[in-house]
């Protein structure tokens, strides 16, 4: 059983890509709604926006909008090769008898991801088909408009029509994974701490929060404390205000810890995988995570 159904979760609540959950767009709300308006008014729309901003989550509400009406193409440009032909991903989306006609579809909607990836002759087919209205509308997503290489036609075309987010905070991070646990499992003062550990990247905090909830499942814990959550962690942070202490020395023996693999570890008060590092029970014959033969001592500690 995962460790997400242990906590009565149908899927994992902390999966990172926004395609394969169906959760609220905490914090966007207003992105959301402007985006929509835009989308179902025919326009070129352009998202800007560092990783972990929320662009590839204001795609996935623009499908889940059309989803089913079989007017949506989504496209992530970091999985197509630089020769993407527009007119080919057009007829692949359409009925089996007008692909065999090799017709074109009507007031689509497109929905290109990563365009750092596309070139000159892709952005010119689709300038084509907009203003041949095989495209209703286009909303591009990218980390830095001036990083890619729009024609100037294409920029005419989107005008103001720029959709701006930022990198979210402590506060905002904390509160999408709140949102999404819907249980008292972390306080939002240790979920913005461990965002902060996270090096405030979002993938990062997902993967952490979801380490910290394992172990808290696999040691049938309600509750941990922060000195917890960094040591299974494993990261200095470097904010110096998250943590009082020194967290190379180990806060129950004062022991300096060692560095196992991605982790930092006691050699004295943690059971560990000497590989990898990662906390163990001490009755596993093979690591949970990379595969080795574990071998006890007598008193039950590894070699």
């Amino acid at each position: 059983m995962e460790w997400y159904e242990e906590l009565d979760f149908d899927e994992n609540p902390l999966e990172v890509n926004p395609f394969e959950i169906d959760v609220d767009a905490i914090g966007y709300e207003e992105e959301i709604e402007d985006l929509l308006y835009f989308v179902e008014s025919g326009n070129i729309v352009i998202i800007e926006g560092p990783s972990g901003s929320g662009k590839t989550l204001l795609l996935s509400k623009v499908v889940d909008e059309y989803k089913g009406k079989g007017r949506i193409i989504y496209i992530d440009g970091n999985k197509f090769n630089k020769r993407l032909d527009i007119s080919d991903v057009l007829i692949s989306n359409q009925s089996y008898v007008n692909k065999v006609l090799s017709k074109k579809p009507k007031g689509m909607i497109l929905l290109v991801d990563n365009v750092e990836s596309l070139n000159k002759v892709a952005y010119e087919q689709i300038q084509y088909y907009f203003d041949q209205d095989y495209l209703k509308s286009v909303v591009f997503a990218t980390k830095n408009i001036k990083d890619v290489g729009f024609p100037q036609s294409i920029l005419d075309r989107a005008g103001n029509r720029i959709i701006k987010l930022n990198a979210p905070d402590e506060s905002l991070a904390a509160d999408i994974v709140w949102d999404r646990l819907h249980k008292d499992l972390l306080s939002k003062d240790q979920l913005e701490k461990l965002f902060v550990i996270s090096d405030k990247n979002m993938e990062s905090f997902f993967k952490n929060t979801e380490k910290v909830l394992m172990y808290m499942v696999d040691n049938e814990l309600q509750t941990i404390d922060l000195k917890t959550i960094t040591k299974i962690i494993g990261r200095k942070p470097d904010d110096e205000e998250v943590i009082e202490e020194d967290p190379y020395i180990c806060s129950e023996c004062g022991t300096k810890l060692e560095k196992v693999g991605d982790y930092y570890r006691c050699p004295n008060c943690d059971l560990y995988c000497p590989v990898c590092g990662i906390l163990i029970e001490g009755t596993e014959e093979y690591c949970p995570n990379c595969g080795v033969k574990f071998e006890y001592e007598d008193d039950n500690e590894e070699e």
